[in-house]
Protein backbone atom coordinates (compact mmCIF):
# COMPACT_ATOMS: atom_id res chain seq x y z
CA UNK A 1 0.00 0.00 0.00
CA UNK A 2 1.71 3.16 -0.94
CA UNK A 3 1.62 6.37 0.67
CA UNK A 4 -1.15 7.74 -1.81
CA UNK A 5 -3.99 4.59 -0.97
CA UNK A 6 -3.33 5.15 2.72
CA UNK A 7 -4.62 8.80 2.81
CA UNK A 8 -7.53 7.88 -0.01
CA UNK A 9 -8.75 5.41 1.98
CA UNK A 10 -7.90 7.10 5.41
CA UNK A 11 -10.09 10.36 3.76
CA UNK A 12 -12.67 7.95 3.05
CA UNK A 13 -12.80 6.46 6.46
CA UNK A 14 -12.94 9.79 8.16
CA UNK A 15 -15.59 11.65 5.61
CA UNK A 16 -18.56 10.99 6.98
CA UNK A 17 -17.85 11.46 10.79
CA UNK A 18 -16.17 14.75 9.92
CA UNK A 19 -19.53 15.51 7.66
CA UNK A 20 -21.61 14.36 10.82
CA UNK A 21 -19.25 16.89 13.17
CA UNK A 22 -19.64 19.79 11.35
CA UNK A 23 -23.47 19.14 10.60
CA UNK A 24 -24.01 19.23 14.51
CA UNK A 25 -21.48 22.03 14.57
CA UNK A 26 -23.55 24.05 12.18
CA UNK A 27 -26.64 23.34 13.84
CA UNK A 28 -26.00 23.51 17.19
CA UNK A 29 -28.45 25.86 18.10
CA UNK A 30 -31.39 23.94 16.53
CA UNK A 31 -29.92 20.75 18.07
CA UNK A 32 -30.25 22.45 21.41
CA UNK A 33 -33.99 23.18 20.93
CA UNK A 34 -34.99 19.35 20.07
CA UNK A 35 -32.85 17.88 22.78
CA UNK A 36 -34.76 20.32 25.21
CA UNK A 37 -38.02 19.16 24.24
CA UNK A 38 -37.18 15.30 24.20
CA UNK A 39 -36.14 15.87 27.80
CA UNK A 40 -39.90 15.81 28.79
CA UNK A 41 -41.08 12.33 28.19
CA UNK A 42 -44.31 11.34 28.98
CA UNK A 43 -42.69 9.56 32.16
CA UNK A 44 -41.26 12.72 33.53
CA UNK A 45 -44.58 14.63 33.05
CA UNK A 46 -46.23 12.20 35.12
CA UNK A 47 -44.04 12.26 37.69
CA UNK A 48 -44.19 16.24 37.81
CA UNK A 49 -47.88 15.82 37.79
CA UNK A 50 -47.87 13.19 40.46
CA UNK A 51 -45.07 15.56 42.75
CA UNK A 52 -47.49 18.14 41.82
CA UNK A 53 -50.48 17.04 43.06
CA UNK A 54 -48.55 15.31 46.22
CA UNK A 55 -47.33 18.54 47.18
CA UNK A 56 -51.47 19.52 46.92
CA UNK A 57 -52.46 16.75 48.64
CA UNK A 58 -49.80 17.10 51.97
CA UNK A 59 -50.98 20.93 52.12
CA UNK A 60 -54.98 19.19 51.72
CA UNK A 61 -54.35 17.34 54.47
CA UNK A 62 -52.75 19.58 57.02
CA UNK A 63 -55.79 22.13 56.51
CA UNK A 64 -58.02 19.33 57.40
CA UNK A 65 -56.55 18.65 60.90
CA UNK A 66 -59.00 19.28 63.85
CA UNK A 67 -57.82 22.44 64.77
CA UNK A 68 -57.64 24.09 61.17
CA UNK A 69 -61.03 22.75 59.49
CA UNK A 70 -63.26 25.03 62.34
CA UNK A 71 -60.72 28.58 60.69
CA UNK A 72 -60.23 27.52 57.02
CA UNK A 73 -62.76 29.34 54.71
CA UNK A 74 -64.74 27.35 52.22
CA UNK A 75 -64.74 28.77 49.17
CA UNK A 76 -65.53 28.57 45.98
CA UNK A 77 -62.90 29.25 43.02
CA UNK A 78 -63.77 32.88 41.16
CA UNK A 79 -65.14 33.16 37.83
CA UNK A 80 -62.38 34.74 36.57
CA UNK A 81 -59.60 32.10 38.28
CA UNK A 82 -62.25 29.36 35.99
CA UNK A 83 -61.57 31.53 33.29
CA UNK A 84 -57.60 31.55 33.53
CA UNK A 85 -58.07 27.27 34.33
CA UNK A 86 -59.86 26.84 31.04
CA UNK A 87 -57.00 28.84 28.99
CA UNK A 88 -54.19 27.90 30.78
CA UNK A 89 -54.04 25.82 34.02
CA UNK A 90 -50.12 26.55 35.01
CA UNK A 91 -51.15 30.59 34.66
CA UNK A 92 -54.01 30.22 36.78
CA UNK A 93 -51.99 28.44 39.59
CA UNK A 94 -49.85 30.90 39.25
CA UNK A 95 -52.18 33.76 39.70
CA UNK A 96 -53.64 31.83 43.02
CA UNK A 97 -50.51 31.89 44.48
CA UNK A 98 -49.53 35.37 43.67
CA UNK A 99 -52.92 36.44 45.20
CA UNK A 100 -52.10 34.29 48.60
CA UNK A 101 -48.32 35.71 48.34
CA UNK A 102 -50.21 39.13 48.49
CA UNK A 103 -52.35 38.44 51.46
CA UNK A 104 -49.67 36.81 53.56
CA UNK A 105 -47.25 39.72 53.26
CA UNK A 106 -50.20 42.48 54.10
CA UNK A 107 -51.25 40.41 57.11
CA UNK A 108 -47.61 39.91 58.57
CA UNK A 109 -46.76 44.12 57.78
CA UNK A 110 -50.06 44.97 59.27
CA UNK A 111 -50.43 42.77 62.29
CA UNK A 112 -46.40 42.29 62.94
CA UNK A 113 -44.88 45.44 61.40
CA UNK A 114 -42.96 42.95 59.89
CA UNK A 115 -40.18 44.15 57.28
CA UNK A 116 -41.61 44.45 53.76
CA UNK A 117 -38.43 42.85 52.39
CA UNK A 118 -39.18 39.66 54.00
CA UNK A 119 -39.92 37.07 51.61
CA UNK A 120 -42.65 35.00 51.51
CA UNK A 121 -41.64 32.35 53.17
CA UNK A 122 -39.91 34.25 56.03
CA UNK A 123 -43.69 36.38 56.60
CA UNK A 124 -44.87 33.01 56.80
CA UNK A 125 -42.79 31.68 59.66
CA UNK A 126 -43.10 34.71 61.54
CA UNK A 127 -47.18 34.30 61.16
CA UNK A 128 -47.25 30.92 62.80
CA UNK A 129 -44.35 31.61 65.26
CA UNK A 130 -46.47 34.89 66.55
CA UNK A 131 -49.77 32.78 66.57
CA UNK A 132 -51.73 34.37 63.61
CA UNK A 133 -51.73 31.24 61.85
CA UNK A 134 -51.91 27.67 63.00
CA UNK A 135 -49.12 25.69 62.33
CA UNK A 136 -50.85 23.45 60.12
CA UNK A 137 -52.03 26.03 57.87
CA UNK A 138 -48.31 27.45 57.54
CA UNK A 139 -47.54 24.39 56.22
CA UNK A 140 -49.90 23.99 53.99
CA UNK A 141 -48.86 27.46 52.62
CA UNK A 142 -45.56 25.64 52.27
CA UNK A 143 -46.67 23.07 50.42
CA UNK A 144 -48.66 25.09 48.21
CA UNK A 145 -45.71 27.10 47.30
CA UNK A 146 -43.52 24.23 46.35
CA UNK A 147 -46.32 22.97 44.18
CA UNK A 148 -46.37 26.82 42.19
CA UNK A 149 -42.30 26.62 42.46
CA UNK A 150 -42.18 23.15 40.37
CA UNK A 151 -44.46 25.18 37.78
CA UNK A 152 -42.16 28.32 37.51
CA UNK A 153 -39.03 25.90 37.69
CA UNK A 154 -40.33 22.99 34.55
CA UNK A 155 -41.30 26.10 32.26
CA UNK A 156 -42.10 23.52 29.47
CA UNK A 157 -44.53 21.49 31.24
CA UNK A 158 -48.59 22.02 31.38
CA UNK A 159 -50.04 21.26 33.88
CA UNK A 160 -53.64 19.47 33.69
CA UNK A 161 -56.75 21.06 34.00
CA UNK A 162 -57.81 18.55 36.74
CA UNK A 163 -54.34 19.10 38.90
CA UNK A 164 -54.76 22.73 38.73
CA UNK A 165 -58.27 22.85 39.64
CA UNK A 166 -57.33 20.93 43.08
CA UNK A 167 -55.18 23.45 43.49
CA UNK A 168 -57.02 26.34 42.64
CA UNK A 169 -60.15 24.83 45.12
CA UNK A 170 -57.34 24.42 47.92
CA UNK A 171 -55.74 28.03 47.57
CA UNK A 172 -59.26 29.89 47.37
CA UNK A 173 -60.15 27.96 50.61
CA UNK A 174 -56.53 29.42 52.47
CA UNK A 175 -57.21 32.97 50.40
CA UNK A 176 -60.32 32.86 52.01
CA UNK A 177 -58.56 32.19 55.39
CA UNK A 178 -56.10 35.00 54.44
CA UNK A 179 -58.77 37.70 54.26
CA UNK A 180 -60.63 37.13 57.63
CA UNK A 181 -57.27 37.76 58.83
CA UNK A 182 -56.91 40.75 56.92
CA UNK A 183 -60.43 42.58 57.94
Amino acid sequence: MSWLEFFSSLSTALAWPSATVLVVFYLRDELRGILKSLRITKLKMKDFEAEFLEGVESAEKDLSEPNTRSIVVDEPISESKRELLEANPNYAVLDSWKEIEDNIRQISIKKLSSPTAYTTRRHIMALVNAGELTPEVGSALEELSIARNRIVHETDYKLSKKAASKYLDLAADVAGLLVKLLT
